[in-house]
């Protein structure tokens, strides 16, 4: 379940929007890719140590210091994948049975010898190690006659923390969701698709001088609502690189029209052979560029797209 919630985090975060968004505060970026990453690689620990046949004895040493130390970390990614996604701090005392998990690693594996500066000194009663877990004894500064052991359940320990971690998880996912869909609302009733122009005045491109003026007005500005369009839902043009890529080739290519407007036709191969901008495209994908070098080819492509992401 711990995996399979992961995995769903990062789904979220694959979406442009979010993408983006989350690209313009590189610390939290990072900080969410390898919280992600080590949430799941101590789960794969924790997993493997359940899996394991029972053990007792010095040789359960090395599985003790393992699933402890992977409790703490899990934690800790935990910890900072919400306080990047809540943009809040999670306390651990607000979640008792991860605070004493904590407690159990650091008295056990973590500061043993010296736990609260000298407060307190700890050690895993060697004879008592099994799979279960382990007796933890502790003697105290403050008194010292006083002394106590301590049964340390593993398994429990595991439990506990898988039910607490599936709970910050989903708040953690019902808060991306729930961002997602305030974000959506925003645009309800913007249609993209709407600001696609009607096909007859990509028409009017070989009409007279004045109509090729009109037509060509009007595609300009609707190439600028989209552009607009797409900034606003995504962050950045950049979100969407294919998207961006036939943005730019439809302005590059109403620029060309915007200077023929002497002519009343539009000769697509003068356009690709005499400027030198269209050079860094391959041979391969120039047969590509001439089918959709006319705006009515970029309007057309670019409406599927548009309705795949957005409608």
């Amino acid at each position: 379940m711990v995996i399979d919630l992961v995995l769903e985090i990062r789904f979220s975060f694959d979406h442009p929007w979010r993408r983006e968004l989350l690209s313009k505060n590189w610390q939290n970026w990072n900080k969410v890719w390898k919280a992600l990453d080590l949430i799941d690689d101590t789960q794969q620990a924790i997993d493997t140590y359940s899996e394991l046949p029972d053990f007792s004895g010095t040789g359960g040493y090395l599985y003790i210091f393992g699933v402890m130390q992977a409790l703490f970390v899990q934690q800790d990614a935990t910890k900072s994948l919400y306080d990047a996604c809540i943009e809040d701090n999670l306390k651990f005392t607000d979640f008792p049975r991860l605070d004493q998990i904590r407690k159990h690693r650091n008295e056990s594996i973590g500061h043993p010898s010296d736990r609260g500066n000298g407060k307190s000194f700890h050690l895993i009663v060697r004879n008592s190690i099994e799979k279960e877990g382990f007796d933890l004894e502790s003697r105290f500064t403050k008194d010292k006659e006083a002394s106590k052991i301590e049964e340390i359940s593993i398994i429990e320990c595991i439990k506990n923390q898988r039910e607490e971690i599936i709970q910050i998880l989903k708040k953690i996912m019902e808060r991306l969701e729930s961002d997602f869909e305030t974000h959506k609302k925003e645009f309800s009733g913007e249609s993209l698709k709407g600001l696609i122009p009607d096909s007859y005045l990509f028409t009017t491109l070989r009409g007279d001088n004045e109509a090729f003026e009109v037509g060509l007005r009007h595609i300009k500005e609707a190439v600028d609502k989209i552009r607009t369009g797409i900034t606003k839902r995504y962050e950045s043009l950049e979100a969407l690189p294919d998207e961006n890529h036939l943005i730019q080739m439809m302005e590059y290519i109403l620029q060309k029209l915007e200077e023929d407007l002497s002519g009343k036709t539009i000769d697509d191969k003068k356009i690709l052979s005499s400027d030198k901008k269209i050079d860094y495209f391959s041979n391969s994908q120039k047969n590509t560029i001439a089918k959709v070098l006319l705006p009515r080819y970029c309007f057309a492509m670019f409406g599927v797209r548009t309705l795949q992401h957005h409608e």
